[in-house]
């Protein structure tokens, strides 16, 4: 697929080559072409509109010649086209998804990419088994089983989010098929960056499953209002490595140009700024015809928020340093105390024990128990202090829910005032660390077929 060839010359993915192709990669990446070296290749292209004449190109990869060329400063951009990251996202999540779910049509993985396989001398515990006018594909390391698709389709089914964050996930789910179905590029937004890694929780073999949070992981990152130019390239160096474990665990059928595309986002993103500027979800937001499909009237049953109190250190009472702490909780009643002059309002919450109740697992996810509350001497805070966050049954643990942001302006779609903030989540990801790499030691011995169930897939054929 070529995405290792963008790795430094002396890592050990180079060599590995029955995890790959079945070969070893001593190739570069080449740099990116300039604008006068993409124009001297297009520049003798001649351009007869009509799609009824067809010339052959037979030494050009291109075939016509945009009109931007004739602009004197076109070939002297940097970039010249910005990437669609709105519909680079939506098509690798129903990649992921429909590949999960083996959804006809949208799933990568099928008689001809197993075949692939065969040709190239590799994975040979996934050559689909000949019996009769039918074939029995054994099951991959990503292939979900019905119990694990049950259990994916009701973790988002259950989840009920704050009016104006999206699309109501239970409408987008067909339980008796056990897939999602119309999903829009919001809807495919919300899910890649924040229900896909919680859905996922506790199904299919761990490394398969801390490979695809760490591609939405990356994700949430660039979609971020501010990004750390310090940290760009340890980003890139990161999706490089994600892509090549997906080469590792997925079929090479997965592997389009929508997923080749993610590897240049980082460096857009270098040139152009963050991609927030550039993302039209506002815009598709505004459409009379999506309004009134993602505006989510299932309300969680109470409000919920996350809550920052300030407290001095210990030991030095003269020049004490501010310490942040975050509380979890759940609002049961809105106070409003009038000064006659002003008003203040209040939120009476009952927060979750913070030692006991809240804490952090390796994924980064904040998790919180709902059986464990605490701070009862003090309900009491001022909505100032407030940021909204909602809850998500664990699907690996029921007795511990996840938080997730809510947004940063929570009023409804038709009081936008400020389209720049508008569709903006709060900056507390939900990722509290990043994810680790999988180190070599632990993926040496990874099987490409589940052990666990037999649930494979059987097709008709020729």
């Amino acid at each position: 697929m070529g995405h290792r060839t963008f790795l430094p010359l002396t890592h050990p993915n180079r060599k590995r080559k029955n995890d790959f192709d079945g070969t070893i990669e001593t190739r570069v990446a080449r740099f990116p072409l300039t604008g006068k070296e993409v124009f001297e290749r297009v520049k003798d292209i001649d351009v007869v509109l009509g799609k009824l004449y067809k010339k052959p190109t037979p030494n050009s990869i291109w075939k016509k010649r945009s009109i931007f060329w004739d602009l004197p400063y076109w070939e002297h951009l940097q970039v010249r086209h910005c990437l669609d990251f709105m519909h680079i996202e939506k098509n690798v999540c129903e990649s992921i998804i429909g590949t999960l779910l083996n959804i006809p049509s949208k799933t990568k993985d099928g008689m001809k990419a197993r075949l692939d396989l065969q040709e190239l001398g590799v994975r040979a515990e996934l050559a689909p088994q000949q019996s009769g006018k039918r074939a029995y594909l054994p099951p991959a390391c990503y292939t979900l089983s019905r119990k694990e698709k049950i259990s994916f389709c009701e973790c988002l089914s259950s989840v009920k989010v704050p009016s104006g964050y999206s699309s109501n996930p239970k409408n987008l789910l067909s339980m008796k098929d056990l897939k999602l179905l119309g999903l829009k590029s919001h809807d495919c937004h919300v899910l890649m960056q924040h229900l896909l890694p919680v859905a996922i929780r506790g199904i299919m073999p761990r490394h398969v499953r801390v490979v695809i949070m760490k591609l939405c992981f990356f994700f949430n990152v660039i979609c971020s209002k501010v990004i750390d130019p310090l940290t760009l390239d340890k980003l890139q160096a990161d999706i490089i490595v994600t892509l090549c474990e997906f080469e590792m665990y997925f079929l090479y059928s997965f592997f389009d140009i929508i997923v080749h595309l993610v590897t240049h986002l980082v460096r857009e993103i270098k040139i152009c700024g963050p991609l927030y500027v550039r993302q039209m979800y506002p815009f598709e937001r505004f459409l009379c015809i999506l309004k009134a499909y993602v505006r989510n009237r299932h309300h969680p049953e109470a409000s919920i928020v996350e809550a920052f109190s300030t407290e001095f250190e210990r030991g030095n009472s003269i020049t004490s340093q501010d310490v942040k702490k975050s509380y979890y909780g759940v609002i049961e009643e809105i106070w409003e105390i009038d000064y006659k002059d002003f008003k203040v309002a209040l939120f009476k919450c009952k927060l979750f024990d913070i030692r006991r109740g809240v804490r952090v697992d390796e994924s980064g996810f904040t998790l919180v128990d709902f059986n464990r509350f605490g701070h009862e001497d003090d309900p009491f805070i001022l909505a100032t202090q407030v940021k909204q966050v909602f809850y998500i049954r664990d699907p690996a643990d029921v007795r511990w829910s996840i938080v997730l942001q809510g947004k940063r302006r929570i009023i409804g779609v038709d009081n936008v005032e400020d389209e720049e903030e508008y569709n903006q989540f709060d900056e507390n990801p939900p990722f509290s660390i990043g994810l680790q790499t999988t180190s070599i030691e632990d993926s040496t011995d990874i099987s490409y077929a589940r052990n666990d169930h037999d649930e494979g897939v059987w097709i008709d054929h020729q």
